[in-house]
């Protein structure tokens, strides 16, 4: 660990102790904390939740004695609920790190603790479906439709292009419900119904929705889907563009054309001796042909 990274830590470990969980550099926990040589924020992610039950803290007694005893319950749930929020917010993210514990607030703490944590400690919490949008009992908060908004850039790359050849839409739209799926926006590729008007969560569809027409605006290049595309450039509605893209290349033409493709392709492969790449390729050849 470099001595930057360990000074942020540092920075990281008293923002939490003090700011989040609102607790002095006096209390119980700090002291048990720094006992036990405690004093970055690493220190306190790699907690386990037996080791925090057995925290300690020194005192002098009456008779002038030093002697341990347990910390007070209260301040270590306030530190086994952080473990929590960190678990809960590190699956949304692509990667977890000291910034992610510097900007947390109190006030997001807080209404982590009371939104999402009991969900989460009865095993009903609200992580995403594979669908992309919330299980059911799921609570969307501001925090959620933020973070979203701050990890959107990080998956454009994942989605390929698509130039209007439609002997490879299925195996583009394929890719496309599978990679939206991983990223958590599977929701804006189906026809499920759209969350109540006014709602966290049409706040977090609508932002979504935004994003993937950006993504089909990118990566959709030419032709007939092009067209499709650019008729949303002002409502921005990546949901029914990608509804119009199914119906189109999925009509009974296009569906016609891949199907002649297909046998096209099919009745001209033939493993022979001189097949290059040996039976390998030939079997790789025929897979893609197949999918």
């Amino acid at each position: 660990m470099t001595t930057t990274t360990r000074s942020r830590g540092v920075v990281a470990f008293e923002h939490v102790i003090c700011t989040v969980l609102g607790l002095k550099k006096d209390s119980q926990l700090w002291e048990s904390l720094y006992l036990n040589g405690y004093n970055t924020i690493s220190d306190i992610a790699t907690l386990t939740d037996n080791e925090i039950s057995s925290l300690t803290y020194e005192f002098v007694n009456q008779r002038g004695d030093i002697s341990s005893k347990p910390v007070m319950m209260k301040q270590k749930k306030l530190l086994l609920h952080l473990l929590k929020w960190r678990d809960w917010i590190s699956r949304q993210l692509n990667e977890f790190d000291v910034e992610d514990w510097l900007s947390l607030t109190s006030e997001d703490f807080n209404s982590f603790r009371v939104n999402q944590l009991p969900d989460i400690i009865r095993g009903s919490g609200p992580n995403l479906s594979s669908s992309g949008g919330p299980s059911v009992g799921g609570i969307i908060t501001s925090s959620e439709v933020q973070l979203f908004k701050r990890s959107i850039d990080k998956s454009q790359d994942d989605f390929p292009k698509f130039n209007d050849s439609a002997t490879k839409w299925t195996s583009i739209k394929q890719s496309y419900i599978a990679v939206a799926t991983n990223h958590g926006i599977g929701r804006i590729l189906n026809s499920g119904p759209v969350p109540s008007e006014g709602s966290k969560d049409r706040e977090l569809f609508d932002v979504q929705n935004k994003y993937f027409y950006n993504i089909l605006k990118l990566k959709i290049t030419g032709g007939k889907a092009k067209v499709i595309v650019n008729q949303h450039a002002v409502d921005l509605d990546g949901r029914l563009a990608w509804s119009q893209l199914v119906d189109y290349y999925e009509q009974k033409g296009v569906v016609s054309l891949n199907k002649a493709h297909f046998f096209e392709k099919l009745t001209t492969i033939r493993l022979t001796a001189q097949y290059r790449g040996a039976p390998s390729r030939f079997l790789t050849d025929f897979e893609t042909i197949v999918t």
